[in-house]
């Protein structure tokens, strides 16, 4: 389970980190303004990703318990559930990577 964790935590640092150079490109007056499509585009991303923050943050609640139990609830169902939410921030990821390349070009 921790190297599951792991994985999430560096996906989640990652994505902050790149919410946080869009939002200094955002605030930025010399940068320009954001097209309206590629501000729609990052604000349904952006919610896209706070649905999936919320379905990990259920994850790990349903899967807590005493050690053993804890154990058990993971490898029958929440190691999987957790590579399926990292997945889906990755993508979400990769779709604001893109978006940070178009505003910076």
């Amino acid at each position: 389970a921790r190297s599951d964790l792991d994985a999430i935590s560096r996906e989640l640092q990652s994505l902050k980190t790149l919410l946080e150079l869009l939002a200094d490109d955002a605030a930025n007056p010399t940068s320009g303004t954001f097209p309206d499509t590629l501000k729609r585009q990052i604000a349904g991303i952006t919610t896209n990703c706070e649905g999936v923050v919320s379905e990990i943050e259920k994850t790990l609640e349903k899967h807590q318990g005493n050690k053993l139990s804890k154990a058990t609830s993971w490898a029958m169902g929440g190691k999987d559930d957790m590579a399926k939410l990292r997945s889906s921030l990755e993508a979400h990821k990769s779709a604001l990577e893109i978006a940070f390349d178009m505003v910076t070009m």
